[in-house]
């Protein structure tokens, strides 16, 4: 138990002066968890991070690989790992890497607006791309939809390096949520129950499947 506080405290130092740009301090840090816990997804994944911020990109790639085999789920690391490859110009690798970040994060993303929380997404043809874009124009943020692996980059790294941006664009979505139709749960019920109603009678009245309009109410 002890020990488990110690390395919890040494991984949040290192997490700390990580933010704060003290990457040799971060290094450091995420080492000295590593000597004694060689599996710890956070040490792994985030000593990646520092290694690619270190442009040192085929050492990040092996550590955020072994940090996704502890934690094959993790979107996060699927989303650095996805980058790092990106920096590496293996291109339909950096693809797959995100394609499973979006795959993992599907629910997640859909449910991030309604927290109040911002997503950047790049447009594809994929379902995952196609909801994010659409998750995102629904809240008026279209800012956020990348249209290339370059701009999905660098708009990520921009948002997490300058404070001022991320918080205004989440002030943006908080007051947006008040109007946007996305969050008007109690209409959307209506909706579907109206669509509902209406398969119903069709197949009531022997009719063949076929599209039809639910009216706004």
């Amino acid at each position: 138990m002890k020990r488990a506080l110690q390395l919890a405290q040494i991984l949040q130092h290192g997490m700390t002066a990580h933010r704060e740009g003290r990457l040799a301090e971060a290094e450091r840090s995420y080492q000295a968890v590593l000597e004694v816990k060689r599996d710890d997804f956070d040490s792994l994944h985030l000593l990646g991070v520092v290694r690619w911020q270190q442009r040192r990109h085929d050492e990040a790639s092996k550590l955020i690989k072994q940090a996704l085999r502890v934690r094959p789920d993790s979107a996060e690391a699927c989303a650095n790992l996805g980058i790092v490859l990106h920096s590496l110009d293996r291109r339909a690798e950096a693809v797959a890497a995100y394609d499973r970040a979006l795959a993992i994060t599907g629910a997640t993303a859909n449910d991030a607006p309604g927290a109040g929380l911002p997503l950047v997404t790049c447009a594809g043809r994929g379902f995952a791309a196609r909801m994010g874009a659409s998750l995102l124009n629904a809240v008026r943020l279209p800012e956020l939809i990348t249209n290339d692996l370059d701009g999905y980059e660098a708009l990520a790294l921009k948002l997490a390096t300058k404070r001022p941006m991320i918080e205004s664009i989440r002030r943006r979505l908080v007051q947006n949520r008040q109007t946007c139709l996305l969050f008007e749960v109690a209409r959307t019920c209506r909706h579907i129950e109206a669509a509902y109603a209406t398969m119903w009678d069709i197949h009531l009245r022997g009719e063949p499947a076929h599209g039809f309009r639910v009216e706004p109410s």
